[in-house]
């Protein structure tokens, strides 16, 4: 709809046919400028919301970003962790080694049925800053390799099945004991010749993998290494 305006000079003002009054075409003027400013507003904040958002809108770059302290804090909130256990079960047969005769009066023979695990995992409490580089959206981690956490027999399933003593045997206090940590560390070879280390640290990359990427939009890649230790430690569950 146009407007039409006449305008005349004040001493000599005449009224002019279908003319609009001044007042009125100015309202509707303003009226009509205001609806163009708020559509205009309108569609800048519907670009704004679809390609970054209102800090987008306001020159602030909206991507998130990934610092090193930010990965280095939520790696160190899984400590030890623990990604492979192998279990096992085995019979471990004791007895003193002596000739027959004598040993139906001295021996002493325990047979012992031995269930029990082996954890490794990979220690991320040493980690620090200069583990970590990120290039552009990548990535890159350097973890201690992977190391036996805990040896432990499952005492609601390890038992003695059968023991024999000699009429004179002395007595064994240590033979049960013994038995024990020879299942465990036949349990522990076992395991570490099975490849458990090579498993936990696949395992590793895989669970810190999956945590850096989905809770760092920013990152588009994460690749993990892991570093040999000169010598490898054993907790004292398996020694």
């Amino acid at each position: 709809m146009g407007l039409s305006f006449a305008f005349t000079a004040p001493s000599r003002f005449n009224k002019v046919e279908g003319a609009i009054p001044v007042g009125k075409a100015l309202q509707a003027f303003f009226t009509i400028l205001t609806l163009l400013i708020l559509l205009a507003v309108g569609v800048a904040l519907g670009i704004a919301l679809t390609s970054g958002g209102l800090l987008g809108l306001l020159g602030v770059n909206p991507q998130p970003t990934i610092s090193a302290v930010t990965v280095l804090e939520r790696v160190q909130a899984l400590a030890e962790l623990t990604t492979s256990r192998y279990n096992f079960s085995s019979i471990v047969t004791s007895e003193r080694q002596m000739p027959p005769l004598l040993a139906a009066i001295y021996g002493d023979r325990q047979i012992l049925q031995a269930t029990g695990y082996i954890d490794a995992g990979v220690d991320l409490g040493d980690l620090s800053p200069e583990d970590i580089a990120i290039t552009d959206a990548t990535l890159t981690l350097t973890l201690p390799g992977a190391a036996l956490t805990t040896c432990a027999l499952d005492e609601t399933a390890t038992r003695i099945i059968e023991r024999d003593s000699g009429i004179f045997a002395p007595d064994a206090p240590t033979l049960d004991g013994d038995a024990r940590r020879f299942a465990l560390a036949q349990f522990r070879d076992q395991a570490l010749e099975s490849g458990i280390l090579q498993e936990a640290e696949d395992e590793a990359r895989a669970v810190i993998t999956a945590l850096l990427l989905g809770t760092n939009p920013a990152l588009e890649r994460v690749d993990i290494a892991f570093s040999e230790a000169a010598t490898r430690v054993l907790p004292e569950t398996c020694e």
